[in-house]
C-alpha cells in the first residue's frame, strides 16, 4: 500500500495554499504535525484514516453549530456529568446553548481524522493517528 502524504492531500483541496505568506508559520506546523501524523503505527497496515483540514471560518463555525446542537441531543450530556461528580453540570450545557460558543475554541485550523474503511482495530488507528501529533 503506498504511503499517505497529508501535507500533498492537504495541499491539494484547496483547504491550505502553500502559496499564501500569511500561512507560513501555520502551514510549517501544519506539515510537521501531518507528517507525525501519518507515522502512526496501525493494526494491520491498513491505515483506514483519512483527513480533512478546515480553515475556511465560515465552514468552522457550521460545523461548531452541528457538534453543538448533536451534543445537546443526545440527552445525556447531564447524566453524564452528574455520574462524573461535575458539580455544575448545567453549566457545561448553558454553554452549548450560547451561540457565541465555539465547539472548536475558535481555532484557526481544524484536523478531521475520519475513519474510512471498517475493521476490528480500524477506530483505535485513527486514535493512534490523533495521539502522534498531541504528544510532539
Amino acid at each position: 500500500m503506498p504511503a499517505l502524504s497529508l501535507p500533498a492531500a492537504a495541499l491539494s483541496d484547496g483547504e491550505i495554499d502553500g502559496s499564501d505568506t500569511r500561512l507560513s508559520p501555520g502551514l510549517s506546523t501544519m506539515r510537521s504535525a501531518s507528517n507525525l501524523t501519518v507515522q502512526a503505527p496501525t493494526a494491520m497496515h491498513l491505515e483506514p484514516w483519512a483527513f480533512a483540514v478546515v480553515q475556511d471560518q465560515e465552514r468552522l463555525k457550521r460545523h461548531s453549530d452541528r457538534a453543538k446542537a448533536a451534543r445537546v441531543e443526545q440527552g445525556s450530556a447531564t447524566d453524564a456529568l452528574v455520574q462524573a461528580g461535575d458539580p455544575h453540570p448545567h453549566g457545561h450545557l448553558a454553554k452549548l446553548a450560547d451561540p457565541a460558543f465555539n465547539f472548536f475554541c475558535d481555532v484557526g485550523t481544524l484536523v478531521v481524522i475520519c475513519r474510512k474503511s471498517g475493521g476490528a482495530f480500524a477506530d483505535a488507528d485513527c486514535w493512534l493517528a490523533a495521539e502522534n501529533p498531541m504528544l510532539a
